[in-house]
């Protein structure tokens, strides 16, 4: 197709590659018949500069606008209610986009690319912002973050280089990993003190150097918040920081000592998380007697060092572990990673995993050489596996541009009932009793 094209009324969805590569196309006109809009519709449709989107439309595809890179704007009305990953990256002359209220989750890479994007507005419908959300927007200066919001993904807002003002209200608990990073608001952050503090999340110490100790203001320390400070010697970290999440002191070359001083402090169930040679860790780790950080340095042979036994007015460390706790009891020290089947005989719920929603791509198991390159990607809460379905490879989207990545994937057999976990939206574990947030399945 070319120039103008009209949809007409008997249409009631846009298929997927629908008007993929139709590069001279500028404007269309879509009745309010339709009611989606599919996955790379309008993909690299180079000379579309509008588009209306009825309010009949409920859903928008992945990568639909995928580098429409003259579209300047962008109506969705209040009827969609979902927006695909990727669904405008790379719009490079995209000025403006209205988030309607009946959406909760602005998707990986949403306006990733979206040079010409000078401010977002979301709205207080959304609770969660995901990974490279708003990744190279290089225009955008300013962004409004509601209290309805608790999430914020990696790289969110990462090389935003005009980015020097963010409200980032006290109903988020998490932040991910660089996820304002090469923002002027960070780089002011790190100027005032080398350990970046956002409600109670230490999200970033790479700056830092010598002995420091950790304030009794933070709760939990973030993803590779401290990863690759070669300045760093030694960390004491307070009662009040209830997880250490991965990578957080790895690479560290100088670290010598790190002390813990909560005895049931989550610590992430990697050796990389407290690491100073990549590979190894030849410092020490102080905290009190049949705590968690007495078993994670028992688990990966670090040199741990007791203060004694914990204080009395402290819990003592539970018996429960998942990937990111390191749990121990009195009567030992090792660790275990949960494998209990669920505690209810039915699953909540079951999903055949041909119905989920929209796969990227559908690859026959025989055609697989071999199966961790090979991914179907759904978006998707609570995920049993269906019965007779005997292998599945597991892996992650980690960086959001749609490049799989293989760093930690799993190939297992699993029987009706069994249930595949993530933690968060980079690969942490597959157990039974944890609920997922998103990944990629091969079947």
């Amino acid at each position: 197709c070319s120039g103008n094209v009209t949809i007409p009324d008997s249409v009631t969805s846009i298929g997927d590659y629908a008007f993929e590569y139709c590069e001279n196309l500028t404007s269309v006109t879509i009745p309010d018949s339709v009611t989606s809009i599919g996955t790379w519709a309008f993909h690299q449709c180079f000379s579309l500069e509008s588009v209306i989107i009825p309010d009949s439309v409920k859903k928008i595809g992945l990568h639909a606008f995928d580098s429409c890179i003259n579209l300047t704007s962008a109506t969705i009305p209040d009827s969609v209610t979902s927006i695909g990953t990727s669904a405008f990256i790379s719009c490079k002359n995209l000025t403006s986009v209205a988030i309607p209220h009946s959406i909760t989750s602005i998707e990986s890479s949403t306006f990733s690319g979206c040079t010409s994007l000078t401010s977002a507005t979301i709205p207080d419908s959304v609770t969660k912002i995901g990974i490279w959300a708003f990744s190279e927007c290089t225009s955008l200066t300013s962004v409004i973050i509601p209290d309805s919001v608790t999430t914020i993904g990696d790289r969110a807002f990462i090389k935003c280089p005009k980015l020097s003002s963010i409200a980032i209200p006290d109903s988020v608990t998490s932040i991910g990993t660089d996820a304002f990073s090469g923002t002027p608001w960070f780089a002011e952050k790190q100027k005032e003190n080398p350990l970046v503090i956002v409600n109670g999340i230490l999200i970033d110490g790479k700056t830092c150097s010598g002995n420091i100790t950790i304030p009794d203001s933070v709760t939990s320390i973030g993803s590779y918040a401290f990863f690759e400070c070669a300045s760093l010697t030694s960390v004491t970290i307070p009662d009040s920081v209830t997880n250490i999440r991965d990578y957080a002191f790895d690479a560290c070359t100088s670290l010598t000592n790190i002390t813990i001083l909560n005895p049931n402090c989550q610590i992430y169930d990697s050796r990389y998380t407290i690491n100073n040679d990549y590979d190894n860790y030849s410092g020490t780790i102080s905290g009190y007697s049949s705590s968690t950080a007495e078993a994670y340095a028992n688990q990966y042979d670090k040199t741990f060092v007791s203060l004694g036994e914990a204080p009395q007015t402290t819990t003592p460390a539970q018996t429960t572990t998942t990937k990111e706790t390191t749990a121990t009891t009195k009567a030992t020290t090792a660790t275990t990673k949960a494998t209990t089947s669920p505690t209810t005989t039915e699953p909540i719920e079951t999903i055949d995993p041909i119905e989920m929603t929209e796969p990227v791509e559908t690859i026959d198991p025989s055609e697989m050489a071999d199966p961790v390159d090979y991914y179907v990607t759904w978006k998707i809460g609570k995920v049993y596996a269906t019965a007779g379905q005997s292998k599945v490879a597991v892996g992650v989207t980690v960086d959001g541009m749609g490049e799989n990545t293989a760093l930690n994937s799993y190939q297992m057999a699993i029987t009706a009932n069994d249930k595949l976990t993530f933690e968060t939206e980079d690969i942490r574990e597959v157990s039974s009793m944890n609920e997922g947030f998103e990944m990629a399945i091969a079947y």
